[in-house]
């Protein structure tokens, strides 16, 4: 995805994620994460779980089939704007989509430190592989060399 004031390009994009983009990462015309209030703090990005989630009602197409969008809008857009409540209507508009969000309860784990404080001890520099999430491929992090799994 790329573009500029005006005008955005869309290169081979599923309809799903279009959606997933337009009406999560960009709904208000804003990125996520947004600042809250006066201070630094930042809401939480999009997390994975909310992300993949299935589109009900959608056709399996909207999961498999690209497609490339060349917009332009009237005036200097922000690509925010172009990418959220633009997009949107480009959707409704061309794909008929119609948008319903239901709030569904989830469970819900919160991981709280204990009174004594953790008792976590930190790893040695050297001693732990990263994972790469998506790819299961371990990969060096800068700093620090992978090596064999610690002995129990």
């Amino acid at each position: 995805m790329s573009g500029s004031p005006g005008r955005l390009s869309v290169e081979c994009r599923t309809v799903a994620s279009l959606i997933r983009d337009a009406y999560l990462s960009y709904t208000s015309g804003e990125p996520w994460p947004q600042p809250i209030g006066p201070l630094t703090r930042v809401a939480p990005s999009v997390s994975d779980r909310l992300r993949g989630q299935e589109i009900k009602g959608s056709p399996a197409w909207v999961n498999v089939d690209c497609y490339t969008i060349e917009a332009r809008a009237e005036g200097t857009q922000s690509m925010e704007m172009m990418r959220g409540p633009m997009m949107q209507a480009l959707l409704e508009d061309r794909f008929k989509l119609k948008m319903h969000r239901n709030i569904v309860e989830i469970p819900l784990y919160e991981l709280t430190v204990d009174k004594g404080g953790p008792k976590l001890k930190t790893t040695r520099d050297g001693s732990c592989i990263v994972w790469r999430v998506r790819s299961l491929v371990p990969y060096r992090t800068p700093g620090r060399s992978p090596a064999a799994r610690p002995k129990p």
